[in-house]
């Protein structure tokens, strides 16, 4: 088990609470199979910043290059590369 911790800003003009269920993230790469979960079923986004920690469950390779398809609260993929070998 592996936890990510990921850094979101809640969208500008808003000063609601909005309520994000069922965070999820997906990591991708040749030889990657790994999937994640928000370690909260239900999240509350505040104005600005906001963090959130993901519970990893998977395996990947030594020396693949990975990328994080972390889905937003539109079920939209928001996709971030990880530049490094694992």
């Amino acid at each position: 088990m592996f936890y990510l911790l990921n850094t979101i800003n809640k969208i500008a003009g808003t000063s609601k609470n909005i309520s994000f269920k069922k965070a999820k993230v997906v990591v991708v790469g040749i030889g990657a199979n790994i999937i994640g979960n928000a370690s909260n079923e239900t999240l509350i986004l505040t104005p600005g910043k906001n963090k959130i920690t993901y519970i990893l469950n998977g395996k990947a390779i030594k020396e693949s290059y990975i990328m994080f398809d972390f889905y937003d609260i539109n079920n939209q993929i928001q996709s971030y590369y990880y530049p490094n070998k694992l």
